[in-house]
Parts: C-alpha cells; structure tokens; sequence
C-alpha cells in the first residue's frame, strides 16, 4: 500500500497502517486568485486555473 502523507486524516498517524504502507510526499502548494484574493486548494477544480506563488509574486512586483 502507498499512501501520501497529506492525506492521512488528522485523527491518525503512521501507525495506524499495516506495517508494509510506503509513505510518500506530494507537496501540494496552494494556489491563488487575486481578485478577490482567494487561496485555492489542490482538490478545488480551479487550481489549473489559479496562481501560483511565484506568479502572485511577479504580478504584484509589475
């Protein structure tokens, strides 16, 4: 079994698996909307869609 660290829910831990489970990590950034400024989650379906950090970044240096 493999399972990505951010999606163990809050209420159990590593030892919660069998002792075979392979954890792994898949950082998952936020993304954002400007206007009206909204943090977009890697499950919301306009995350393509929305900025990323460095893209906020560059935008607001302009």
């Amino acid at each position: 079994m493999e399972i990505d660290i951010c999606d163990i829910p809050e209420n159990m831990d590593f030892s919660d698996y069998p002792d075979d489970t392979r954890f792994i990590l898949n950082e998952h950034f936020p993304h954002y909307i400007l206007e009206p400024f909204e943090v977009i989650k890697p499950d919301d379906p306009r995350y393509d869609e929305a900025l990323t950090y460095n893209e906020v970044m560059q935008r607001l240096d302009d």
